[in-house]
């Protein structure tokens, strides 16, 4: 899932991610360099969240469903990526 989450990063905005509007990370909740990013979402295991930073406040979305498409690359794509959009409609 992690792989597809860049790609629907990657492929379905891809400018904006080029243009750095949009950005992506992977964080290991074990690793203490990541501490920061786990408080912050308040992750404690294996999940994926949507985080648009507007009007000087972090707007954190987790998005729980993930493990529902978790066999359907197509549908797990097409989840993240309205998730995406509509964070992104919000900037």
């Amino acid at each position: 899932m992690e792989k597809w989450a860049y790609e629907t990063v990657y492929f379905e905005f891809r400018d904006a991610f080029e243009s750095g509007m949009l950005t992506y990370s992977s964080c290991n909740i074990d690793d203490g360099a990541s501490t920061d990013v786990v408080n912050l979402c308040g992750a404690c295991y294996t999940s994926l969240y949507v985080d648009a930073i507007y009007d000087g406040a972090h707007h954190i979305s987790e998005l729980k469903d993930i493990w529902v498409y978790s066999d359907n690359k197509e549908q797990f794509m097409e989840y993240v990526s309205l998730a995406i959009a509509d964070a992104m409609d919000m900037l």
